[in-house]
């Protein structure tokens, strides 16, 4: 029993190991390319973002919720408020002409639900 107590923990260790390289001072990474980089706070609910990926013909941030997303609310790094855009939709088209170099944190809003859930965004 302590042999298997000791090899469950061992291999517990090792899985924090090998999942430590995607936390960053509490922070997720979901989307780590050389123009941008897309990370979520370490008690943000995953199974929101189904999807996520940057497409660089069309330089667009890409988003796939598990439920509707009715608003986005998009802040700068000092925290203005600088757009709210409506969505109404389970998928997210952001070009990048909207942004400047810089971090953002982006708030989406979903139906039935009282709590905003934020991304961080980094554009390089």
């Amino acid at each position: 029993m302590k042999n298997l107590i000791l090899i469950l923990g061992l291999l517990f260790s090792c899985s924090l190991v090998a999942s430590a390289n995607n936390i960053e001072k509490g922070k997720i990474k979901i989307l780590d390319k050389s123009e941008i980089v897309v990370s979520v706070s370490s008690d943000f609910d995953l199974s929101f973002i189904t999807m996520s990926r940057y497409n660089t013909d069309s330089n667009k941030l890409e988003f796939q919720f598990a439920t509707e997303v009715k608003t986005i609310q998009v802040f700068n790094e000092i925290g203005e408020l600088e757009m709210i855009l409506p969505i109404d939709s389970k998928d997210l088209s952001l070009g990048m002409s909207l942004f400047n170099q810089g971090s953002y944190k982006i708030g989406f809003v979903v139906e039935n639900d009282n709590e905003i859930k934020y991304t961080d965004l980094l554009i390089r």
